[in-house]
């Protein structure tokens, strides 16, 4: 027998899938392999990325709260310095796919959950600045995320968003 050639298991059943007599067990266990990928592919792919970009865009929001923290607010802090240049590509991330989320599920239903409004408003929130920009470059920087003022109800929407964004991976759809 050559390498590569498919064995035969004495008791394999033949499948109309993958072309009648002769199915091996490699072949059935490709074919598994297969239909667990489409089972996989859209819409589960797609809630765990809004998840993911909650939980990141909540961190990205909530280290003026987060950098308190006795020591581990320093290298929290220093996460969030080199994931901070690609906070615009979370925040698109998780606008789309709560938009995504609220047009799918204000069409057909069951209801509007709450992932979708945190990830739209996320998205928003780490989008701000690039939205912004004109307007920006004449008044000055956006309110960020700190310990005081405006930046603090920034904060605490971040930690929201994590929260929310870890809820959503241990609920189920």
């Amino acid at each position: 027998m050559e390498r590569g050639q498919a064995v035969e298991s004495p008791g394999a059943r033949s499948s109309p899938n993958l072309g009648g007599a002769g199915t091996t067990v490699a072949a059935a266990a490709l074919t598994g392999a297969l239909h667990f990928r489409r089972a996989v592919q859209g819409r589960p792919m797609i809630d765990l990325l809004l998840d993911l970009s909650n939980i990141v865009g909540g961190f990205l929001l909530a280290i003026g709260l987060l950098a308190l923290i006795p020591s581990v607010g320093e290298p929290l802090a220093r996460g969030a310095d080199r994931l901070g240049p690609f906070g615009w590509i979370v925040g698109v991330v998780a606008l789309v796919c709560g938009g995504y989320f609220l047009i799918v599920h204000a069409i057909n239903g069951p209801h509007i959950f709450h992932f979708e409004i945190v990830g739209i408003i996320t998205g928003l929130l780490l989008l701000w600045g690039r939205l912004q920009a004109g307007r920006l470059a004449r008044t000055g920087e956006p309110p960020r995320s700190s310990s005081r003022g405006a930046g603090l109800i920034v904060a605490i929407y971040g930690i929201i968003a994590i929260i929310v964004g870890f809820e959503g991976l241990v609920t189920p759809n």
